[in-house]
């Protein structure tokens, strides 16, 4: 019996056959990519940008080695941040309901006076309060969304008297009931099983800091004509003044194809050439570079780099009536993969910025176009990856239990502070609200409020279970499927947002010895033949309406092992070409 080790240190996975061991699991289960951060202890863990959309030169990240307490325990130890205490490439390893934080950081030289500095965190879970050299700067409820407190005020001089760099201290005290709260945590749990997992308590992506002048830009709308003929620029500045103005460059593939300049009180249209007009999709993402500055008179104050990339989505109703998906005028389906975005190592947090990468790219590799971020937002760097390889994204908002109106409130306040900051990346299709029923309420409330925030995106309001005839599509949940209804709503599209749930069992590659699926395979021949079956039995769903389809799933989630890859990142289970090929026939047949 064979099955097939994916195993890669670039930004492709190299596959090949070999033969299943009887090796018992370890304890610790390392990705490629966290046995080298554990082996080379200098390494920064998530050195990139974190923000690919709006990039400044001066920024430094705080990653890496800081201080943990636990209140009432007298002992400090070391954490590796951005990884939540519960992984092994945090050194913690263990579940946390209360934490303190401390790391001590100091001032580039090169960040002259006049500049504020910005103290960013791009997710903690869940109540973070933060205070730097002792001084309370702020808080933050929600455990998916980025916030960024203004510590100009309260950090030292940056030389001591003696001349040498002064240490800014920063402390940050975070509690995180889990799933015993109310809040949003997904499918974590602080009593993981079936298809609730390991928490990802405390600090679980990037901290960094970022210098600004008092007036500067904070955000950036792009609005492109439906024919790419132009664009129209809408900076967001802070702290506006007299005098002040912008210009913008926009790049494609390294070229510049235009510019502009105006006032920030208005709109900057740019005009594209006619030659250098093109569409973002998965079979070509085409990304434009912009590069904006903002002057004050005739000195530069801001300077930083964006991208955009104009694409359509629609529902328009075929020959027969049925609702189809348009992406930039054409039908489309979305052929879509299961992610839940769990590492063996670091649990809520990939080990590296080249892991997903690799991931990204196994993904289109295997022959999908689309992906499902099941139950979790990711850092805008997974964002961007897919921006740049080229995948649509169904992104799933968190499930929280909703029980009470306090709950409730928060559920929305976060829900606004997700959408708002992921909304500018292109592949991003689908806002899905809520999944199998788990704290739904006032469903048709979330949709339109998420429509307020941009309505240039589809809503799938509930993924199985609790229609309530709301939303841009009819979802549908089969295991292992495929089905649909049999009357179809001739108002909404029709999903078929979760099918699949196969068991391999991979050996040696087992978080535990107690494992469970929706059913069973002996080797990966059955399972390659069951997936075959599977996708046959979709086309004629397709047919009827069916316009995107979300297996379940792409990587094996600690005892459930329905995977296409082991949780471990070591073993494809099918052979690839074998899957590309299943998955290609299913999108040729949907277009024609």
């Amino acid at each position: 019996m064979k099955h097939y080790l994916s195993f890669t240190l670039a930004t492709l996975f190299a596959l090949y056959a070999v033969t299943l061991c009887a090796q018992q699991p370890s304890p610790v289960m390392l990705t490629v990519w966290g046995k080298e951060l554990l082996e080379k202890q200098h390494l920064v863990p998530h050195q990139e940008h974190p923000r690919p959309l709006l990039r400044r030169e001066r920024w430094k990240t705080l990653n890496g080695e800081w201080f943990l307490s636990v209140p009432g325990d007298n002992t400090t130890r070391n954490v590796r941040v951005p990884f939540p205490v519960e992984s092994v490439l945090s050194g913690v390893v263990k579940p946390l309901r209360e934490m303190n934080y401390r790391h001590l950081f100091a001032i580039p030289d090169d960040w002259n006076g006049g500049l504020r500095i910005l103290l960013h965190f791009d997710a903690v879970d869940y109540e973070t309060t933060v205070f730097v050299n002792g001084k309370k700067v702020g808080e933050h409820n929600g455990g998916y969304s980025p916030f960024t407190f203004d510590i100009t005020d309260v950090l030292k001089p940056k030389e001591t008297p003696a001349g040498k760099p002064a240490w800014q201290q920063i402390d940050v005290k975070v509690v995180d009931p889990c799933d015993t709260g109310e809040q949003m945590c997904g499918n974590q749990s602080a009593q993981p099983t079936g298809t609730r997992y390991t928490g990802a308590s405390g600090i679980w992506q990037s901290v960094w800091i970022e210098a600004v002048s008092p007036s500067h830009i904070t955000d950036i709308d792009f609005e492109v004509a439906t024919d790419v003929s132009n664009v129209i620029i809408r900076p967001l500045v802070t702290n506006p003044k007299p005098n002040l103005f912008i210009s913008a460059e926009l790049f494609l593939a390294g070229e510049k194809v235009a510019e502009t300049n105006g006032g920030i009180d208005g709109t900057l249209r740019v005009v594209i050439p006619e030659s250098q007009r093109c569409m973002w999709s998965p079979e070509e993402p085409n990304l434009y570079d912009v590069h904006v500055r903002l002057f004050d008179g005739g000195t530069v104050i801001d300077d930083l780099h964006s991208y955009f990339a104009p694409r359509t989505l629609s529902l328009k109703p075929d020959a027969g009536g049925r609702l189809r998906l348009l992406l930039n005028g054409k039908p489309y389906f979305m052929q879509a993969v299961i992610d839940q975005g769990y590492w063996s190592d670091g649990i809520y947090t990939p080990p590296s910025d080249a892991a997903i990468e690799a991931e990204i790219r196994t993904i289109k590799m295997l022959g999908f176009n689309s992906v499902r971020k099941l139950a979790k937002v990711e850092s805008q760097r997974w964002y961007f990856w897919c921006d740049t390889i080229g995948l649509l994204v169904w992104q799933d908002i968190p499930s929280a239990a909703n029980r009470t109106a306090a709950s409730r409130e928060r559920f929305a306040s976060e829900l606004v502070e997700i959408v708002k900051s992921r909304r500018h990346h292109p592949s991003i299709a689908v806002w899905t609200l809520f999944n199998e029923g788990r704290g739904q309420h006032q469903t048709e409330r979330y949709d339109q409020l998420v429509r307020g925030i941009d309505s240039t995106l589809l809503i799938d309001a509930a993924s199985g279970w609790n229609d309530t005839a709301t939303g841009d599509f009819q979802d549908t949940h089969k295991f292992p499927g495929p089905d649909m209804p049999d009357e179809p709503d001739r108002k909404r599209a029709s999903l078929l947002g979760s099918f699949g749930g196969i068991t391999l069992v991979v050996k040696g590659s087992t978080w535990t010895q107690d494992v469970w699926g929706h059913s069973h395979a002996a080797n990966s021949e059955v399972l390659l033949q069951e997936y075959q079956r599977m996708y046959n039995a979709l086309i004629p769903l397709i047919k009827r309406g069916m316009v995107g389809a979300a297996v379940h799933q792409l990587v094996d989630v600690e005892t459930e092992c329905n995977g296409l890859i082991t949780y471990d990142r070591k073993n494809l289970k099918v052979p690839p070409e074998k899957i590309k090929e299943i998955n290609e026939a299913v999108i040729r047949a949907a277009t024609q």
